[in-house]
């Protein structure tokens, strides 16, 4: 996934992107101006543990919210940081093009195997695992609504979508009925 940072150097992390934000967002202006990426020297491709004493992190690929998606556990502490994966008491932002469903499930799946005490998501509040089980059960639910769409021959707006949080833009459930539908459309 190193070389995928790479590429995002030269392709997408540029000084008028960082611009761009901080004209979207100028609340966070000075933040974004302090946001310097490191490239790592090493990588990993499913998992790696790093240990140095009494601490330990185990890194694992989930690939699942986008294809360089990653989560880290600290085993000895009891801490899960689930990077963009997790976006607790919201809708999960499911359209990244380079995003894989299936992936994202069995992420969750392995997470509900660690031994958590407190999940650190990539955004909002630092929850319990619970909320990796409302997610993984939402996209579920959102997967099989998906499946029933495909095979009575109705488009992307003919997928139901199940109850849960609201979306946090207008966006967010037709770019998703988008996604999932050429997603689940092809995998057949």
């Amino acid at each position: 996934k190193i070389e995928r940072m790479k590429r995002k150097m030269n392709e997408g992390w540029k000084k008028e992107d960082f611009d761009r934000w901080k004209e979207e967002d100028p609340a966070f202006a000075e933040y974004i101006d302090e946001i310097e990426i490191i490239v790592p020297s090493v990588g990993f491709e499913r998992e790696r543990t790093i240990s140095n004493n009494e601490l330990q992190v185990e890194f694992y690929y989930s690939g699942g919210h986008c294809a360089g998606e990653s989560y880290a556990y600290f085993p000895n502490e009891r801490v899960l940081f689930t990077g963009d994966d997790l976006a607790t008491r919201q809708w999960p932002y499911i359209s990244e093009p380079c995003g894989d469903p299936e992936k994202w499930m069995r992420a969750f799946e392995h997470m509900l195997s660690l031994d958590v005490d407190v999940v650190v998501p990539g955004h909002r509040d630092i929850v319990g695992s619970e909320h990796i089980q409302e997610q993984l059960d939402f996209l579920h639910e959102l997967k099989q609504a998906v499946l029933t769409a495909i095979a009575e021959s109705k488009g992307p707006d003919g997928i139901e979508i199940p109850d849960f949080y609201e979306p946090g833009a207008d966006w967010q459930i037709p770019r998703a009925r988008e996604f999932l539908y050429s997603f689940y459309s092809k995998a057949r």
